[in-house]
């Protein structure tokens, strides 16, 4: 099993993680099995998103173009702290991606959220000096508690950026982070996961973390970078 529960977790790529792998180089692998076929039930997507951000786990990742690559992805909880926006001190989740023992950056993205039973509400978050505020915050939805599998794409929370984390800075673009339920085609793997906002080129960066029906994490995952429902330019997963 890849994944190491209570020490530095890791996914999503939130936003830290989009910009890593927009640096990246590689091409996704193809498999010629037959394709699996499509999972049966529904998935609580609510618990799966909690507990991304308040348990988290670790990743060792195989770049599917370099055999001698291996990205780690890893979430923690942190201890709570103020948000620079507005001085309230909320949650936090912290992610990381390190290739070879080197945090790759923007390095210590970090969440800032609060929860209300099962939920999640994302305040905002911190990327390298950069910050950025839910203006959705205060009227979030929760997510489904029965989700299945393949369905599209559809946000989990939006940012307002500020480049300085300066509340006195007029707010730049909202990206929407989104959230998918979807199944690998050739192993039947459910994943729960995390799409950032396209890059310049029009590419989608997505950390996917296999779950059960329940919405735990368990060991499998994957990131990968590409056009929305295209084939990925890059890949790495350990399964």
């Amino acid at each position: 099993m890849n994944r190491t529960t209570g020490t530095r977790l890791a996914v999503p790529a939130l936003l830290a993680l989009a910009a890593t792998l927009t640096a990246c180089g590689g091409g996704g692998g193809g498999g010629g099995a037959a394709p699996a076929a499509p999972a049966a039930g529904t998935y609580n997507v609510q618990a799966a998103f909690r507990n991304v951000l308040s348990t988290g786990g670790t990743w060792n990742l195989p770049d599917r173009s370099n055999a001698t690559a291996t990205y780690t992805v890893s979430i923690a909880p942190a201890a709570a702290a103020a948000f620079p926006l507005n001085g309230t001190t909320y949650a936090r989740s912290v992610s990381n991606t390190i290739l070879a023992g080197l945090k790759l950056p923007p390095a210590d993205g970090t969440i800032y959220y609060e929860l209300s039973g099962n939920s999640v509400k994302v305040i905002g978050n911190q990327v390298s000096g950069e910050c950025g505020s839910n203006p959705g915050a205060a009227t979030e939805v929760a997510l489904p508690t029965a989700a299945q599998v393949n369905g599209a794409p559809a946000t989990v929370y939006s940012l307002s950026l500020r480049p300085d984390c300066n509340p006195a800075t007029a707010p730049g673009p909202t990206v929407n982070i989104q959230w998918q339920l979807v199944q690998d085609s050739q192993t039947a793997i459910v994943l729960f996961c995390l799409n950032n906002p396209p890059s310049g080129a029009g590419e989608v960066v997505s950390t996917c973390i296999e779950i059960d029906a329940a919405g735990n994490l368990l060991g499998r995952a994957r990131l990968a970078r590409g056009p929305a429902n295209g084939t990925a330019t890059f890949e790495a997963r350990n399964f």
